[in-house]
């Protein structure tokens, strides 16, 4: 059992997309001009919790790029805020439930404050709130209006709306797409070989370093050049709404996969039930990454240089790499 749990919580994901395709929670104002916020975090299994500050109080929330901004329930108890919608939402493993979203009135992150952003309501009994002690989750809706660089190094994470208030020397770029969904998850083309590119969501709710969606398996199996190492039986993620059916999930080996510009070689990936292929906070071990939500521009800023292997900050058993 003990073995089983570890699997499960190595694989920690939180996106939820939304479902109502006339709704949006894109709504919500920084109130700062000309802002440059620069905070420590800490990580569990990869994943970045923040201090922030909730009308006042001091809460932890969780950074999840392929999520909507979130609170638990009990801290709509605490502060009643004003609702804002009922709607329902699914998440990685297809599971799907309805939420009430409702309008925080104020959400500060070492001095930047941000008014007005729609959040869902999820229970107390959430058990990734739970396993991670969490009061909530900083979503992409919240960021929509910033430039966001995350150093796994530093352990610090930049907020800003001026791009040159940032030091992007020797950056690799992507164009950064947020338009895909009601909440400006960020997505992003990656290269797998010479023949393949794929659209993806950069979500740092999910703990692994790529995630394959078995919808896009078969595009990837008719290449030689990425490779089917294996099938893993009764294999399961943890969702925000639970455990997923255990289920078979290929295991392939990529032996160049290119992000910027940049390339990884020999990546290692199973697929996944969900319908969007991801890379997760692990890839965070390798590069600052810059999410540039106001000019639609990913930036990744390597840890090593090209030609050698990434050692501590990258190579875990769930894949490794070396540049090229």
């Amino acid at each position: 059992m003990k073995k089983a749990l570890a699997i499960l919580f190595v694989n920690l994901v939180v996106p939820l997309v939304l479902l109502a395709n006339d709704f949006t929670l894109n709504k919500g104002y920084v109130n700062n001009k000309g802002f440059y916020v620069s905070v420590p975090f800490e990580t569990q299994n990869d994943l970045i919790i923040l201090n922030v500050s909730l009308n006042g109080h001091p809460k932890k929330f969780l950074l999840d790029t392929g999520a909507p901004t979130a609170i638990s329930s009990s801290l709509q108890k605490q502060f009643d805020f004003g609702f804002f919608a009922r709607l329902g939402a699914s998440d990685i493993n297809g599971n799907s439930d309805s939420f009430t979203a409702i309008s925080v009135d104020e959400l500060n992150i070492g001095g930047m404050s941000v008014k007005d952003v729609p959040a869902l309501v999820v229970s107390n009994k959430n058990p990734i709130f739970r396993h991670l002690d969490i009061d909530g989750i900083i979503g992409s809706n919240f960021l929509r209006h910033m430039i966001v660089r995350i150093s796994v190094k530093d352990k610090t994470i930049t907020f800003t709306d001026n791009i040159e208030l940032l030091n992007l020397e020797h950056a690799y770029a992507e164009y950064m797409s947020t338009d895909k969904d009601m909440q400006s998850s960020p997505v992003i083309k990656v290269h797998l070989g010479d023949d393949i590119t794929e659209e993806l969501l950069f979500d740092t709710g999910f703990s692994g370093f790529y995630d394959l969606a078995s919808v896009k398996f078969s595009m990837f199996s008719q290449h030689d050049d990425v490779n089917v190492m294996g099938v893993e039986k009764d294999k399961a993620m943890y969702g925000m709404m639970g455990v997923e059916k255990p289920t078979e999930k290929y295991k392939v080996l990529i032996p160049r996969y290119t992000v910027g510009g940049f390339v990884f070689h020999n990546v290692i990936a199973y697929t996944s039930s969900d319908d969007n292929s991801k890379l997760g906070a692990k890839f965070l071990r390798t590069a600052d990454v810059t999410l540039d939500y106001v000019n639609n521009k990913f930036y990744m800023q390597p840890y090593t240089m090209a030609g050698t292997a990434f050692g501590d900050y990258c190579c875990m058993d769930a894949y490794y790499c070396k540049t090229e």
